[in-house]
């Protein structure tokens, strides 16, 4: 889902009904432009999401960010109208609320309810789409079924320094559940083909084999060799070691000499 589908999404989500079913939307949520809604995205993004940016934030992960952006969207209006109260009491002395911060303070409550259950129904971290009616079997973490089904892992790349004759990436990985290893690429080309119908035959042969790590702790590798003034595509991917993997790449130019 691209940054443009959550904020086309997040216009459709507020529809208040009155007491005679007619339905209308906020004039405050219409007036609210991309760069507000993105603003939004971002918000919830870095509280729950912080290794990720909207434009390369997993699927699996896009259900809860966008209950928590609106969340935050329907904060941000209640609190627009919360000094908006009729102060005058009624017969029975009772301080009646403005209708529209009831509605938006109602939405709240619903959110909540559907984040809550789809931590529950998730990972536990926000990340997944493994319901309760169909549950994956942990003692058979290697069946063709819990392959079929499970969520595959996925991570984010981060550069940490890019000289002349080399580069410095960190990444963080995400929805690993029996980790088996990093593998880490290079080269002048894309390293891998995201149209490969294989597991095997993804990447790019010309593509420099930098790195194989075992261990699930090291997460940053530094990559020498390289050529000045040159634009390389670095890859790394993670394995299970039921055969699920997933890859990430980015691209980068090398320093003059």
């Amino acid at each position: 889902m691209t940054v443009k589908d959550m904020i086309d999404f997040l216009r459709l989500q507020i529809h208040i009904q009155d007491k005679d079913g007619t339905v209308t939307q906020s004039e405050d949520y219409l007036a609210l432009t991309d760069e507000q809604l993105t603003l939004f995205l971002n918000v919830a993004r870095s509280k729950s999401y912080p290794d990720y940016s909207l434009f390369d934030f997993p699927e699996s992960g896009v259900y809860g960010l966008m209950l928590l952006a609106k969340r935050e969207l329907f904060t941000t209006l209640a609190a627009k109208v919360a000094p908006d109260y009729d102060m005058t009491a009624d017969n029975n002395n009772v301080l009646r609320e403005h209708q529209m911060f009831t509605a938006y303070w109602k939405l709240i409550q619903l959110v909540d309810a559907q984040y809550a259950q789809y931590l529950e129904t998730s990972d536990g971290a926000g990340f997944g789409t493994v319901s309760t009616f169909d549950a994956l079997v942990n003692t058979r973490y290697y069946t063709r079924r819990n392959y079929d089904k499970g969520v595959a892992p996925s991570l984010s790349i981060r550069l940490h320094g890019v000289y002349n004759d080399r580069v410095e990436v960190s990444w963080v990985p995400r929805d690993t559940n029996r980790f088996l290893s990093y593998e880490v690429r290079v080269g002048i080309n894309p390293t891998w083909d995201r149209a490969a119908q294989g597991r095997d035959d993804i990447f790019d042969p010309k593509a420099r084999f930098v790195a194989n790590i075992r261990d699930a702790h090291i997460t940053m590798c530094r990559v020498t060799g390289l050529a000045p003034d040159t634009n390389y595509y670095l890859s790394v991917m993670v394995r299970e070691r039921n055969g699920l993997f997933g890859v990430r790449e980015i691209n980068f130019t090398t320093e003059r000499v």
